[in-house]
């Protein structure tokens, strides 16, 4: 059908693609390669570790809490994009090179979107 095609393809769904462009911007603004009205808007999380595993994993971003959470202002980069970076697997969230982010985070969500059973790497 449509859907195996899109898959074999490799195109995202409207849904997929607007997750996968946010996660892009937020990849550029971690990487300081955005404009920085943009990296302006993302701040990486503090963590005080409670283990010594939690001490490795610095690559999350802190959510804004400041902005009450109307529905427009849920949909706002500084609310929505830390919230599918952190959702990100975080080998994904440490790959250090954007080019290599952006093939490794398509093949992530087109497994996510697609729902394909094969293990994921």
């Amino acid at each position: 059908g449509v859907t195996e095609l899109r898959k074999k393809l490799h195109f995202l769904p409207v849904e997929a693609r607007i997750k996968y462009r946010i996660c892009v911007l937020v990849c550029k603004c971690v990487y300081a390669t955005a404009p920085s009205y943009l990296c302006d808007l993302i701040q990486r999380r503090i963590l005080k570790p409670k283990t010594p595993r939690q001490n490795d994993d610095t690559t999350k971003l802190e959510l804004d809490h400041s902005l009450k959470l109307t529905y427009v202002r849920r949909a706002a980069f500084q609310v929505v994009g830390p919230r599918h970076w952190n959702g990100l697997p975080r080998k994904l969230r440490k790959v250090d090179t954007e080019d290599a982010f952006k093939s490794q985070l398509k093949t992530h969500i087109i497994r996510e979107f697609y729902d394909d059973p094969s293990p994921k790497t």
